[in-house]
């Protein structure tokens, strides 16, 4: 059954249905109540003073929000998250391409950090173009919030022509959510998720052995293999192998696994390009990496780079021809000679359709490194 038709079953209109005042008096818009709560939220997680940076980003996203009129549905949305929090019901990290989003990051919508991971607004909201947007909530299952349905994993809390969100109950945040409450119950002090390191050698270690069980999506049959060969040692590495669940690129698994242990060298059609596909070992996987390339050689801006993304995964050919006369012009004009602007052209070409969405990839990587995690060390490392 797809999500939209389980959707279909309990639409229901958010605003209905939990109470809110966007706007409390001393606002004078729900854009400057967001960017209040988003700061605050944000000097939490990354303290105070605020970075210029992350100040500048929350602003302009904001006003982006705002631009396409989405601003009230993201603050009932944010209070729906305070609620959950209230009732000691577990957000997670959030899917799709939201996570991009460094003012949902800052609200609790999400969970991912999208400096930390070089996540991409524009990945989530083209400032020019944008598609039909899409944010699901997700919490654990088994809570006392309110719309949340045992029975019905999926609800509909608001759709329009530029919006869409969803609730979503997710059993395998109730089991992070069990887990964590055990600990916290045991120790007598709080958890705090984001000071788990992503890179702790047990919790590696596991995903290494194809004979334990592994949890969430790194459980299925085809993965422990992957898993076996691979020998993960980096959260790269278990992004990697969430990426071969999702793209049909060819011989991606052997070309990653050689060039991880050495056996096949590693070239960049210029220097650039190895800041952002260092991570990847040279390759192509993500979308986020064409858009961060298109800015960096030939001065796209956030939202060209968006629709050349757009145009390239879905071989929109007169979009194409029009954008490599733009990046082939540009770039040359930034000094890239144009016998490598016409190599990376070329690999963008062949390899894009088979490119994944980051943001969707890192919050996958992310529960089962978490599962993990907390299996292992649930007495020893807190």
């Amino acid at each position: 059954m797809s999500r939209n038709s389980q959707y279909k079953k309990r639409e229901i209109t958010i605003s209905q249905r939990i109470p809110f005042r966007p706007q409390p008096l001393f606002f004078k818009s729900v854009k400057d109540y967001l960017l209040h709560q988003a700061i605050k939220g944000a000097e939490r997680l990354y303290g105070t003073p605020l970075a210029e940076k992350v100040q500048q980003r929350l602003e302009l996203e904001v006003m982006e929000m705002e631009k396409h009129n989405i601003t009230t549905q993201i603050a009932l949305l944010y209070n729906l998250r305070v609620e959950a929090e209230r009732r000691g019901v577990f957000v997670g990290h959030g899917r799709g391409s939201a996570p991009g989003s460094l003012l949902l990051y800052a609200l609790g919508i999400t969970g991912i950090d999208p400096l930390k991971y070089s996540l991409l607004f524009e990945r989530f909201l083209n400032p020019d173009t944008p598609s039909k947007l899409r944010i699901d909530l997700e919490v654990s299952s088994g809570g006392c919030l309110p719309l949340c349905r045992e029975e019905h994993p999926c609800t509909l809390l608001y759709d329009s022509d530029v919006l869409r969100i969803g609730l979503l109950t997710c059993s395998h945040l109730s089991i992070i959510q069990n887990r964590i409450t055990c600990i916290e119950n045991k120790l007598g002090k709080e958890i705090q998720l984001s000071g788990i390191p992503t890179n702790d050698e047990a919790t590696l270690q596991l995903f290494s052995d194809g004979d334990k069980e592994k949890p969430y999506l790194f459980g299925v049959s085809r993965m422990r293999q992957i898993l076996k060969e691979l020998q993960p040692d980096s959260l790269n590495d278990l992004m990697f192998a969430i990426t071969t669940l999702y793209s049909k690129g060819k011989d991606i698994i052997p070309t990653y696994i050689a060039r991880k242990q050495c056996r096949e060298t590693i070239t960049y059609h210029h220097p650039v390009m190895e800041q952002y596909l260092k991570e990847t070992y040279g390759m192509t996987l993500y979308q986020e990496q064409i858009m961060q390339l298109a800015q960096a050689i030939a001065n796209f801006s956030p939202a060209e780079s968006d629709t050349l993304r757009s145009a390239l995964y879905t071989r929109q050919s007169n979009q194409c021809a029009m954008m490599q006369r733009q990046f082939l012009a540009d770039g040359q004009e930034n000094g890239y000679a144009k016998r490598d602007l016409e190599k990376i052209w070329g690999d963008w070409v062949r390899v894009a359709p088979f490119t994944v969405n980051k943001s969707h990839i890192a919050s996958n990587a992310l529960y089962g490194y978490l599962m993990c995690y907390l299996n292992i060390h649930c007495t020893s490392k807190f």
